[in-house]
C-alpha cells in the first residue's frame, strides 16, 4: 500500500471556533465525538485552499489528514456531513503544505534557492563571461601597435601622425612616467615607462585632432633601446628638443 495513503487518518466530529486567518488558513476546532454523542476529545484543523462555507460552527464533519509535529491536523480532504459537499486539496500541494508546517524555514530556502538560479548565478555568470571577454580583448591587442593611417578615428577624434628626425624627448621629473601603446590615455595600456631625467628618441609624432581642425592633444613614440611606445606632451615633466614639428 502506498505510505501516503497509510499516513492519513480520519477523524469525525462537530466544527467549532471555526476561523479564515490572513494568511489562507481556514483552522477550526473539531469536536471529537463517541457512538454515544458524548465528547472524547478534541483536535485542531488546519486547511490550506479549503473555502471557510465548506463547513461553519456546529456542522457535522469527516476530516482526512495527517497529525503534523505540533498535534494539529492538516486536512486533505473534508466532507461535510450535513451538507454532503467535499473538498479535497491536489497532492502535491498538500505534501509541500504539510512540509512547510513541519519546516518552518522551507518557504525562506524555496525564496533562497529561487534568488540563487535566478539572480545571483546568473550574475556571476556575467561577471565571469566578461572578465573572460576583457581578458581576450587584452591579449588581443598587438604590443607593438601603433597608428598606420592618417585620418583614423579615436574616442571621437582623428589622429594624424608623421615620421620625425632628430626629435627627442626628454623626462625632467625625478620619477619614472608611463608610455601607452597607443596615442590615447584611454586606448590600449601601458607599455613602458621614461625614466627620470632621462632622453629618448622620438621616431613618431601624432595630433589628435577634433572635427573642428583643433589639435587636441600630441603625442610622441619614443624608443630605447627594447623600450617603445607613446608618450603625451602634456604629461607634466616631458618636453621635446630639436626637430619636433610636424
Amino acid at each position: 500500500m502506498n505510505t501516503q495513503v497509510e499516513q492519513l487518518q480520519v477523524f469525525r466530529g462537530t466544527v467549532r471556533n471555526a476561523y479564515r486567518a490572513p494568511n489562507s488558513l481556514f483552522t477550526f476546532r473539531l469536536e471529537e465525538l463517541d457512538d454515544t454523542g458524548d465528547i472524547i476529545g478534541y483536535k485542531v484543523v488546519e486547511c490550506y485552499n479549503i473555502n471557510t462555507d465548506l463547513a461553519i460552527n456546529g456542522d457535522e464533519v469527516e476530516v482526512i489528514g495527517r497529525v503534523k509535529q505540533d498535534g494539529a491536523v492538516l486536512a486533505k480532504k473534508i466532507t461535510n456531513l450535513v451538507t454532503g459537499k467535499t473538498v479535497e486539496v491536489s497532492t502535491w500541494l498538500y505534501d509541500f503544505n504539510l512540509k512547510a508546517s513541519n519546516d518552518p524555514e522551507l518557504v525562506t530556502k524555496i525564496f533562497a534557492s529561487f534568488f540563487l538560479f535566478n539572480f545571483l548565478f546568473p550574475l556571476i555568470f556575467l561577471m565571469f563571461t566578461g572578465i573572460i571577454g576583457g581578458l581576450y580583448l587584452i591579449n588581443s591587442v598587438n604590443p607593438k601597435s601603433q597608428p598606420k593611417n592618417n585620418g583614423r578615428q579615436s574616442s571621437g577624434l582623428r589622429i594624424e601622425t608623421v615620421t620625425l628626425k632628430n626629435c627627442s624627448i626628454k623626462n625632467t621629473r625625478p620619477f619614472p612616467k608611463d608610455i601607452r601603446n597607443e596615442p590615447n590615455p584611454f586606448g590600449g595600456y601601458v607599455s613602458g615607462k621614461v625614466e627620470a631625467h632621462s632622453t629618448y628618441t622620438a621616431i613618431q609624432r601624432a595630433d589628435r585632432i577634433s572635427n573642428s581642425g583643433r589639435t587636441f592633444d600630441t603625442w610622441f613614440r619614443v624608443k630605447n633601446n627594447g623600450q617603445e611606445g607613446w608618450i603625451s606632451s602634456n604629461t607634466p615633466g616631458i618636453s621635446a628638443v630639436g626637430n619636433c614639428d610636424r
